[in-house]
């Protein structure tokens, strides 16, 4: 005779005989009989501390507990494969055996063949699900140890599966949340001007669309957004190849968004002390220049004056007076260049049309200062690199764009000041110059950087045929007028 595959087989049958009919028919094809026993009771207490490979069931035992409550009992501890063996054929029976799903279901007298065949093919179904379920443990370990946020996503929208990290961003178990939309579970915004802006992501992604990022993820149960980025969505088809979901993969990105914010603003820190240093050292030599060099050249003319009033022919005296003259107005000029008396005594309006005054002295180009931030305060800050941006604008419109007209537009609202500088000059490639690491590029760069420590915006528009304009946006931390 043919020997069958081996397993260990309890056998739960209160008719004596019939019990060692079986005992012998499985033990000739080759499986091992671990007990016969004549009770529910007693097979749940020894599937407890012994696990067979299957259990032939009588449905009709002696005692209290029938066959089909004494499987209910072992298999909500534990996972063996049950054929019932019964001579009942009523449907309230079939429908309490159905309820506990058993590999098989013997009626009463059956013969040999029968009985092997369907030992081996519950023994057989048993093994794939066995293997199926390692299968899909080890799936989901592995999804569980992903450190990425993990969706999948029927073709109705549906979410199917949601792994640990993603239910922890959304703030919901899924267990709890039957046939829950994409878009019910996640809530997705563009942050646009500091407003959060809704964004259907799934249409996005199936669609091949753009995806900005970072996307801000906000939930019920966090008190702080999450950052995500980093998308992926690949297909899941069936055997015929058809598209039946998505899976999505997205990372928290928080951290590296925090990381990034922390650094530029320590960059805008390093580079307002450093400008701040800046304007500490012009400071100190101005007052150098105003009060050593500047004070020395004016006693030495004052001298002269008095040599020449007593010789008043003496010509040379007259030549070294012009000189000591000059000397004194263009030590004056690097003094009021360096830190400008009126930035410490004048506001931003005054100061301006003062600086603009002074460039229009300049032959051949004409500066116009147009504002209307009449008697507007701010703190100092704004104000020394307002100026400077300005100072910096008009220097470069003259000495490189050669520009013949040039207007200066000063204005604000409650929270905003604006700046407009217009030239008609030979205007510049923007992206070249701001690309370029030469001497030229630093002029640009530090209008750029005066005005990122102030929190603001600068854009520049240049061309060849219709010069350059510079526009800046600078919040106002403090606005007040004289009384």
């Amino acid at each position: 005779m043919m020997k069958h595959r081996q397993g260990k087989i309890l056998v739960v049958e209160d008719a004596i005989m019939v019990a060692l009919h079986i005992r012998k028919s499985l033990e000739s094809a080759g499986y091992e009989v671990m007990s016969c026993l004549k009770s529910g009771e007693e097979a749940v207490l020894y599937t407890a501390q012994h696990i067979p490979d299957l259990i032939l069931m009588d449905i009709m035992l002696d005692g209290e507990m029938d066959g089909i409550e004494a499987a209910t009992q072992i298999s909500n501890k534990i996972n063996i494969p049950i054929i019932y063996l019964t001579a009942l054929t009523d449907k309230a029976t079939i429908d309490r055996a159905k309820v506990t799903a058993p590999y098989g279901y013997i009626m009463k007298p059956f013969n040999e063949k029968e009985l092997h065949t369907t030992i081996e093919m519950a023994l057989h179904k048993s093994a794939i699900e066995n293997d199926l379920r390692e299968s899909q443990e080890r799936f989901f370990s592995t999804v569980k140890s992903i450190g990425e946020c993990l969706v999948t996503i029927q073709e109705d929208g549906v979410v199917s599966f949601l792994n640990e990290e993603a239910q922890k961003l959304s703030g919901i178990d899924l267990k709890n949340r039957k046939n829950e939309n994409f878009s019910n579970i996640f809530s997705f915004f563009v942050v646009e001007n500091d407003a959060n802006k809704p964004i259907d992501l799934y249409a996005h992604l199936v669609n091949n669309a753009a995806i900005p990022e970072p996307i801000l993820l906000l939930n019920n149960t966090s008190q702080e957004p999450f950052y995500v980025g980093d998308f992926n969505l690949s297909p899941i088809r069936n055997n015929k190849n058809l598209v039946v979901g998505h899976v999505l993969l997205f990372k928290d990105i928080s951290h590296k968004i925090k990381e990034e914010k922390i650094k530029a603003e320590l960059r805008m820190n390093n580079i307002a002390a450093l400008i701040e240093g800046q304007e500490m050292e012009r400071i100190r030599v101005a007052r150098e220049l105003h009060d050593g060099l500047g004070q020395m050249l004016t006693a030495i003319k004052l001298q002269l004056e008095q040599i020449e009033a007593r010789d008043a022919q003496l010509d040379t005296k007259k030549i070294l007076n012009e000189i000591i003259e000059n000397a004194i107005v263009e030590t004056k000029r690097i003094s009021d260049n360096l830190m400008p008396l009126q930035l410490n005594e004048l506001e931003l309006e005054d100061c301006t049309e003062s600086l603009c005054r002074s460039f229009n002295q300049v032959a051949g180009t004409s500066v116009i200062c147009q504002s209307t931030i009449h008697s507007l305060v701010v703190d100092q800050k704004i104000k020394v690199n307002i100026y400077r941006v300005i100072q910096e604008a008009l220097s470069n419109a003259m000495k490189h764009a050669q520009a013949s007209h040039i207007n200066v537009q000063l204005n604000n609202n409650d929270e905003t000041l604006f700046l407009t500088i217009e030239d008609d000059g030979n205007g510049f490639d923007v992206g070249a110059i701001l690309k370029s690491t030469k001497k030229e590029g630093h002029g640009m760069s530090n209008m750029m950087d005066r005005v990122s420590i102030l929190g603001g915006n600068i854009t520049f528009d240049s061309s060849p045929q219709f010069g350059t304009m510079i526009s800046v946006e600078a919040p106002i931390k403090k606005t007040k007028t004289h009384d």
